[in-house]
């Protein structure tokens, strides 16, 4: 007989196959949940990682569905693969898993439990969100061809060329939008919109992206208004341009939800973190509607979000960035009194030098 040492246990040779005699440190290493059954089902091992599964809780299997499987595999003498939604007794909701079952010695049967249910719920929403996407993008699309067909029935009309016209750019810059945010939060979600973060004011994406909203600010009739005490120093770990773009959409949705006449608020202050407040004196957000306005193409105000240009997905994409950059995001509003969302990002603290050259090279830009 040959036999060897290794770091997974100590194999030998019998004729017909290599045997491993201890699996404890390859079932550990293993990123199933593992267990090896004794011929009356018990556990004659068990990896670390299956202690933590609510099914193997009790020493023993009693889920029928799995304990068929068992069978299944020792009278076939192969290995059984399932997929399907467990449901236990001591479990607190359902999981979906791929379970593999072997037979690995005349006595003794592998049982390895892949949990599914992340992969699973990953590709749901993925779907949903290939729906939702594909829903929404209708309305631009066929707005789109029904301006550009009136348009052409109506050519001989000037005026109604121009009207039509102006709103088919309307739609076609709404539609533009739409897929620009579609794309970034898919690579958000992905992790496949590169983050590039480097100690930087945090004035400096605060000012980039008041300079995107004034127009619309002033086209709305709304006032921006800012407050930075002792801000211009104040230093972030974070990427501009992913930065810039959270605040943009902060401020853009403040402007479309408040009323003509109304502020916006831009605040910058530190305690332990570096904090940003946009606030308006819009129409302000139902205790319900905030628990679910950072979902995808979620909407306050449907009627008004659609004709403003909103597109349901800013929310999304400024909940994703401020995770990426380490920070968090909540909002403080009541129905009529307008809303606030507060990003807190961590503090960037350098050494004097590192500040002076930082706030150096912004002047030089």
């Amino acid at each position: 007989m040959i036999s060897m040492e290794s770091q997974s246990g100590r194999l030998h040779w019998d004729g017909s196959g290599w045997k491993v005699e201890d699996l404890s440190t390859i079932l550990d290493a293993l990123p199933e949940a593992s267990v090896v059954l004794n011929p009356d089902n018990s556990f004659a091992y068990i990896s670390q990682l299956a202690r933590l599964v609510p099914l193997f809780h009790k020493g023993k299997i009693e889920y029928s569905q799995l304990l068929t499987q068992i069978e299944k595999a020792r009278s076939a003498g192969r290995i059984v693969e399932e997929d399907y939604e467990l449901v236990h007794p001591d479990a607190a909701v359902p999981w979906s898993v791929r379970v593999r079952v072997a037979p690995i010695s005349p006595r003794h049967t592998l049982v390895l439990l892949e949990d599914r249910t992340r992969v699973l719920q990953a590709d749901a929403t993925r779907r949903e969100f290939v729906v939702n996407a594909s829903h929404e993008l209708k309305t631009p699309v066929g707005a789109i061809s029904l301006l550009a067909e009136t348009i052409h029935d109506n050519a001989d009309d000037v005026q109604a060329v121009e009207t039509f016209s102006t709103q088919l750019v309307k739609e076609s810059r709404r539609l533009t939008k739409l897929v620009y945010e579609i794309i970034s939060l898919a690579r958000l979600q992905d992790g496949r919109l590169p983050v590039k973060p480097r100690p930087m004011l945090a004035i400096e994406a605060i000012n980039d992206a008041l300079d995107q909203v004034r127009t619309a600010a002033e086209d709305a009739n709304i006032t921006l208004k800012t407050d930075f005490p002792q801000g211009e120093d104040i230093l972030v770990h974070a990427d501009l341009e992913l930065l810039t773009s959270a605040l943009q959409n902060l401020l853009e949705n403040a402007i479309r939800y408040s009323n003509p006449g109304g502020h916006v608020y831009v605040t910058l202050r530190e305690n332990d973190n570096v904090v940003m407040e946009i606030a308006d004196d819009g129409i302000g957000i139902s205790e319900e509607d905030q628990g679910r306005i950072f979902e995808r193409f979620y909407r306050v105000d449907p009627a008004r979000s659609r004709s403003t240009g909103g597109t349901g997905l800013g929310l999304s994409i400024v909940k994703h960035v401020v995770s990426d950059l380490n920070g968090s995001i909540h909002v403080n509003s009541k129905p009529g009194e307008g809303a606030t969302f507060i990003i807190t990002l961590p503090r960037h603290t350098p050494q004097q030098p590192e500040a002076k050259q930082i706030a150096l090279t912004k002047e030089q830009e």
